[in-house]
């Protein structure tokens, strides 16, 4: 055992309330720990090793009507019994909101810590009154860009906390040790996949398909497009685009096969709409962990992640001509597309693992219980 999970014994009475949110997780047979785990993503339970959880709903909606009907029920179930709890965690701050304002409604001088991930709240700007009215009983609110948290401080006077986010694979008994190296296994089955020669992107939120459609019209690559429906938008991104016959589309592909298409890609072309909110981290995360030449959109959710012209190409939104010339750059030249497929996978590596990760969440718990050293 290593000794940071060893340190993580003297939270062992702990109870901690999880509001799942959007993560792709799966927890057979019990809702208490412990678990069998099967995410390509970090999970809730990976912050909390040796430690009585309650998860409500593990379910992940598909669409704005089955998410608010999910948020409705997992708030009711949670006001009838939060307050027998230490800590209330969430994924998703969407999640916690109407909690944490019926908690700040009562005046609740005592009660559980909040903490809670925020991964878009700059999508549903409606929200602003009651966040305003909850965030006083929340107690950290960790961002994954830096826009996010500037957003914070701008609109809600909210100091939040900025963390990379984190990728990687688990499918291991029991909760993840953060020093544990089997989380790059099957990154490594994936880097060795061979070049079949195409152009990859794929998501489903703020994905910007016709800029890309347009750059490669004339180019002999084969585009290779993974699509899904945005549940807010209600959109795909296809929409009012011209599909030729070098461009193949999948439309909802289980994790599994998105990833083993983006792994025999020649590179990953992850084109952006340039929106206030942050979206495409996680496919980008993926791709450098695969060791991918990446050509990637500059926007707030994708700054934080790559330095140009070392582990990623940047270009501007929009930019037809600019993306063309960087993927006519990038297809030819053996040597660049190496460089930046090795650079972006040490970066993933060093930096943005989902140990690295929740190593900084677990600090920002600490502080919130006061169970740093000395306190």
């Amino acid at each position: 055992m290593s000794n940071s999970v060893k340190e993580l014994t003297r939270f062992s009475g702990l109870r901690v309330l999880v509001l799942h949110g959007w993560k792709d997780v799966r927890c057979p047979r019990t809702r208490h720990y412990p678990f069998t785990l099967l995410t390509s993503n970090a999970s809730v339970y990976d912050f909390f090793p040796h430690l009585r959880l309650t998860v409500l709903d593990y379910e992940t909606p598909t669409t704005l009507v089955q998410r608010l009907l999910r948020l409705t029920k997992q708030t009711l179930k949670a006001v009838a019994i939060y307050r027998r709890y230490d800590l209330v965690f969430t994924d998703a701050i969407s999640c916690v909101l109407p909690l944490a304002f019926a908690h700040s409604l009562l005046h609740r001088s005592s009660g559980p810590k909040f903490v809670a991930i925020d991964i878009s709240t700059t999508r549903v700007p409606n929200l602003i009154r009651l966040i305003k009215a909850a965030v006083e009983s929340i107690d950290a609110i960790i961002c994954h860009t830096t826009a996010q948290k500037n957003w914070w401080v701008r609109n809600v006077g909210y100091e939040a906390t900025f963390i990379h986010l984190g990728w990687g694979f688990t499918n291991i008994e029991g909760p993840l040790d953060p020093d544990d190296n089997r989380l790059a296994v099957d990154v490594e089955t994936y880097s060795k996949a061979s070049d079949s020669g195409y152009i990859f992107n794929g998501g489903f939120v703020a994905r910007d398909y016709g800029t890309l459609l347009r750059a490669t019209s004339g180019l002999s690559n084969q585009i290779v497009l993974v699509v899904g429906r945005d549940f807010l938008t209600d959109r795909t991104g296809l929409e009012n685009v011209t599909l030729s016959k070098q461009v193949k589309v999948h439309f909802h592909e289980p994790e599994s096969s998105f990833l083993e298409l983006m792994s025999k890609a020649r590179m990953v072309a992850l084109t952006m709409h340039d929106k206030p909110y942050a979206a495409g981290q996680l496919v980008l995360l993926e791709a450098m962990a695969m060791g991918k030449p990446i050509i990637v959109t500059r926007t707030v959710g994708t700054v934080d992640y790559v330095e140009d012209g070392k582990t990623a190409l940047l270009v501007e939104p929009y930019n037809v001509s600019q993306l063309k010339e960087k993927l006519l750059l990038v297809s030819k030249d053996l040597s660049l597309r190496s460089n930046l497929g090795r650079n972006a996978k040490t970066k993933w590596q060093r930096e943005f693992t989902n140990s690295a990760m929740l190593r900084k969440i677990y600090e920002v718990i600490e502080d919130v219980l006061s169970y740093k050293d000395g306190s």
